[in-house]
């Protein structure tokens, strides 16, 4: 390596000068050229050319390497210092480039833009990019914070875009934990869209053994809504498999479908039991229903305790929609009402029955035949 003396150098600055400056007012052409040389001072080096004209270093290096900075340097090695509004590219050339920055420390800091208070950082392309962007791909025990810092309002947005992107958290780790929100106590945590949203939302729909809690944690008093909205919803508890249970501070229901604490059930259908029945209240077959005048075979579903009309009529059987072997009914006589027991659909001995107002007469129906099991006549005397 040549080694230039003070003089040599101070020669080489003043060609250099003369060069760039005279290539301002008319040589456009003038070219300094050090061949095989390394510039060697002992003190400050500074190399500067006149407003407005472009600086360029190393413009014909097609291989080989360019360093800046020494490899044992402490100091500050600054790119784009100025007050202007400076556009310092790195690798903006349409080659494959590979841009470490910080690659080979193993302690320190990268900072980028920690400075701003405006302004927008990009990592990424704005265009048509393709492969893949990292943030925290090693292997050691990492902290990647995103939105972390101070007590800003920050609003962190992932795949905002209106392409249908594919997001995957926490996807390939096999153990850990994923948080969200963990230290909110106010504001909103909203998983799905607020607008026009199709698709699925899964929670808990691995094959692994999970535990899947809504609404666990601490001693606040949570209200969970699930398909609260106006929409006609459609909600699906329980599969073919497993258990459900219903744990309240008024009512239970047990996994084996053992209820405790009920209140009253109202049902529009058949309410079927294949155990015993016990009723410790009282049994009440509902509001009271009346026959249609002069129908002699009376619509009877949906009620089990009916008054007839008061005109005089024989009735020949009982129909409706519904009916199944086991009804029961109770009717009450508010006129000369007879019950054709002989050649109709009601079977209660061999002669037909009538009855006066006040009487009441109680059948079961066998599925063709409504069966007389009872009968009061409020003329006998009962003792």
């Amino acid at each position: 390596m040549t080694t230039l003396s003070r003089s040599q150098i101070l020669s080489v600055l003043i060609v250099l000068a003369v060069a760039v400056t005279f290539g301002t007012v008319g040589i456009a052409n003038a070219t300094l050229t050090i061949g095989a040389t390394s510039l060697t001072t002992d003190g400050a080096f500074t190399v500067t050319s006149v407003a407005g004209t472009d600086a360029v270093l190393f413009a014909a290096n097609t291989t080989g390497v360019v360093t800046i900075g020494g490899t044992a340097q402490t100091g500050t090695m600054t790119l784009g210092s100025s007050s202007g509004t400076n556009i310092v590219n790195i690798a903006a050339g349409a080659g494959a480039s590979t841009v470490n920055i910080a690659n080979t420390q193993v302690a320190g800091a990268v900072n980028i833009g920690a400075g701003m208070t405006t302004g927008t950082i990009t990592i990424g392309g704005t265009g048509l990019q393709t492969g893949t962007i990292t943030i925290g791909g090693g292997t050691g025990a990492q902290t990647v914070a995103i939105g972390g810092g101070g007590t800003g309002v920050k609003t962190v947005t992932i795949a905002g875009g209106s392409a249908a992107n594919v997001i995957t958290i926490g996807n390939t780790q096999t153990g850990g934990s994923i948080a969200m929100g963990d230290a909110m106590t106010t504001g909103t945590i909203t998983i799905g869209g607020t607008g026009l949203q199709t698709g699925t939302i899964t929670f808990g729909g691995g094959t692994g053994a999970q535990t899947v809690n809504l609404g666990t944690g601490g001693t606040g008093i949570k209200t969970i809504n699930l398909g609260t909205g106006d929409a006609a919803n459609v909600i699906t508890i329980g599969g073919s498999a497993g258990t459900v249970a219903i744990d309240s501070g008024d009512w239970d229901i047990s996994t084996t479908g053992v209820m405790t604490g009920i209140g009253a059930i109202t049902s529009n259908g058949a309410f079927t039991t294949t155990g015993e029945a016990i009723l410790t209240g009282e049994v009440n077959l509902g509001a009271v229903s009346t026959f249609t005048d002069s129908d002699l075979t009376p619509d009877v579903s949906g009620a089990a305790y009916w008054n007839t009309n008061t005109t005089g009529a024989t009735l020949t059987d009982f129909d409706g929609a519904g009916l199944s072997d086991g009804d029961i009914l109770v009717v009450v006589s508010k006129g000369a009402i007879v019950y054709d027991v002989t050649s109709s659909g009601i079977k209660g001995g061999t002669t037909d029955i009538t009855t006066a107002a006040g009487d009441v007469t109680t059948f079961v129906y066998d599925g063709t035949d409504w069966l007389v099991v009872a009968r009061m006549d409020m003329s006998d005397d009962l003792n």
